[in-house]
């Protein structure tokens, strides 16, 4: 082996262990990573199982595998969050529909309004269930789990009394009656009487086990009593006056005294009830102005869609949130009369390219014409003018590139070469050498106009050559007035005319070409005058003028008759391109449809907004969350997952 063989393959070697210890490297980095995010995932710490799979995300961002775990944390965290949350409604709920007031004269009421708590209460139960499977970690479920054993003593209890016969059901009243009574009385031994007969009817009756505890509390430590009785009263007064926070504070200086007082707890859990229902209504009314304004932007910009599905995020927050309403209810209106504007403007647009187009076309500007009839198809694809008169215009651009070959052809300088030695020769009166030089061009570009002319300048010593030669060229030329291409057709004309002057018909000929009439008189369908070509005609546009789709569909059928009987009259075939293109746009045919394809960095950017939002999720921070999800939407108004997770997070809003 060489040693440059040596050297480049121990090179190879070295560059195959760098980039293999780099994969391998990155491979074990992300299993570590995973592994570290599932730990976090088993011991229910969703935020950070996130914020590590995300970390993998950032070195792999196609991982599919990763991306996954990261929705399954999702679904999980709020199918936990809306148990939870039914949960809290359902017990809510039946806790008041199980405060069983015997004293109704109508029992079967009571026995109704039972049966119904009790419905609710087995409602949350199953809901707090499935979500202390889910986080069984999670405080506030912690929390839950003991109201949950309160509210089950609750059942029993108001089933215990819905079960007390006649008697049983007055002496449990009268009972209670009087444990009240003594305990206003300040009789906490008499009292404690009262409640210890109660209980022997109904155990788990949650007011006779709290006054027997408060009798109790009285007697062994007046003090403390007292002090809990003035902290009460003043937490009431503070509660009454809406002062939550102040109210709170009182109340927690009573269970420090008491922790088991029913009284304070049922009160705490009343305010933060309240300053949860505050927060969030004020978490609602900020995203509900959001969404507002956004609306108000989408509108201001006729993104109708958009604006609709704002408006309506903000009516799924706020039932009556401004003219929230008024302003959804105008949006069929407003799209309307946008789609009406753009139609317009459209049809304008088609209409000018068609007679630029075709003006450009007449007087010889191909690549203008080109361009032209290109934008029209653009907007119109199924215009059959422009398709015709755009592969005319390219055809005659071919021509004249051949005719003239330009410095940005590749044969340019072979062909300037033989043009001046072909100049050079006839000038020199070597004709037969010229002609040589122009042969050579013309087989390569038989339209040449330089060529051809002196090709028929060379052959004029030749008597039949330029007989031949000279009729060849007045034929193509009689062609192309056929065809109605003036502007090619007077060119031939000239070439000959400025070397055979009195050339048989050459002058008529020019002068057909110059005015842009044609040698042969139009033929019209037998039976059929001009006369009523022209009434047809007017009639058409008469149709046309009054608009409407009835008028403009009967002024295309009277365009259409006179063009099948005058294939020559162009007026009436531009009519008729017009007014198909203005029905295939109001029809909405030929626009754009499908998915927005996304950049590299706008698919980056949707990735990172919505896992982020999904890590705000996690951290029950909604209001942020549904700001990168809605990001991701101003970059991808198709990405589903990110729309849904909005309406998931306003459910919870709204609850």
């Amino acid at each position: 082996m060489s040693n440059i063989t040596k050297t480049n393959f121990l090179f190879l070697c070295a560059v195959l262990i760098f980039h293999t210890g780099k994969i391998g490297l990155f491979s074990q980095n992300v299993q570590e990573l995973d592994r570290l995010a599932e730990e976090y995932y088993d011991k229910r710490d969703f935020s950070r199982a996130i914020e590590t799979w995300m970390l993998i995300l950032d070195q792999d961002p196609y991982n599919e595998k990763i991306q996954k775990k990261i929705e399954r944390v999702y679904d999980e965290k709020y199918k936990r969050d809306v148990a939870f949350q039914k949960a809290k409604i359902f017990s809510r709920k039946a806790k008041k529909q199980l405060l069983i007031n015997l004293n109704e004269k109508n029992l079967d009421e009571a026995i109704k309004n039972f049966q119904e708590g009790k419905r609710k209460a087995q409602e949350a139960l199953a809901e707090f269930v499935t979500a202390y499977r889910i986080d069984p970690l999670d405080p506030e479920l912690q929390v839950m789990k003991e109201e949950m054993r309160e509210l089950d003593r609750d059942i029993k209890a108001a089933e215990a009394k819905i079960e007390l016969d006649r008697k049983k059901r007055e002496k449990y009243l009268a009972l209670l009656e009087c444990g009240r009574e003594k305990m206003k009385q300040e009789l906490f031994k008499e009292s404690l009487e009262c409640w210890d007969a109660l209980l022997e009817i109904i155990p788990d009756d949650r007011e006779g086990i709290e006054g027997k505890r408060k009798a109790e509390l009285a007697l062994t430590n007046r003090l403390r009593f007292e002090k809990v009785q003035n902290l009460l009263a003043q937490g009431k007064i503070l509660f009454d006056e809406k002062k939550y926070f102040d109210a709170r504070q009182i109340y927690k200086e009573v269970l420090g005294l008491d922790p088991r007082n029913d009284e304070a707890k049922e009160k705490i859990y009343e305010i933060d009830q309240k300053l949860e229902e505050a927060r969030f209504a004020e978490q609602k009314r900020l995203q509900a102005e959001g969404f507002y304004t956004a609306g108000i932007n989408y509108l201001n910009e006729n993104k109708f869609d958009e604006a609709e599905e704002e408006f309506r995020n903000v009516l799924d927050l706020v039932k009556d949130y401004k003219d929230t309403k008024k302003r959804l209810a105008e949006i069929p209106i407003l799209r309307k009369e946008y789609l009406n504007k753009l139609q317009r403007e459209k049809i304008q647009k088609i209409e000018r390219g068609i007679d630029a187009g075709m003006l450009a076309y007449a007087e010889g500007r191909y690549d203008a014409a080109i361009a032209s009839f290109e934008e029209v198809l653009q907007l119109d694809p199924k215009n059959e003018l422009a398709k015709k008169q755009l592969a005319l215009a390219k055809d005659a651009k071919s021509i004249e590139e051949e005719e003239k070959v330009d410095e940005n052809s590749p044969y340019f300088d072979l062909v300037n070469v033989l043009i001046v030695s072909g100049k050079q020769l006839y000038d020199q009166g070597n004709y037969s050498e010229s002609r040589k030089k122009w042969e050579k061009i013309l087989q390569l570009f038989p339209k040449n106009k330089t060529a051809t002319t002196y090709m028929l300048k060379c052959l004029k010593e030749n008597p039949v050559e330029f007989e031949r030669f000279s009729k060849n060229i007045v034929e193509e030329g009689k062609e192309l007035l056929k065809t109605k291409d003036f502007i090619r057709a007077k060119s031939k004309f000239e070439i000959v005319k400025s070397i055979y002057p009195n050339y048989p018909g050459i002058d008529n000929l020019l002068k057909n070409a110059t005015v842009g009439e044609i040698a042969k008189p139009v033929q019209l369908e037998r039976g059929v005058t001009q006369a009523e070509l022209n009434a047809k005609y007017n009639l058409g546009l008469a149709y046309y003028k009054k608009g409407g789709e009835v008028n403009i569909k009967k002024a295309l059928e009277e365009f259409r008759w006179v063009y099948a009987r005058d294939p020559n009259n162009i007026n009436a075939l531009v009519n008729i391109n017009k007014i198909e293109s203005i029905l295939r746009v109001s029809r909405g045919e030929g626009e754009a449809k499908g998915q927005v394809v996304l950049t590299e960095e706008q698919k980056k950017l949707v990735r990172q907004y919505y896992y982020k939002g999904i890590s705000y999720y996690a951290n029950n921070e909604f209001d942020k969350a549904i700001q990168e999800w809605r990001k991701v939407l101003a970059i991808d108004r198709n990405h589903e997952n990110a729309r849904n997770n909005i309406k998931k997070c306003l459910v919870l809003l709204r609850k």
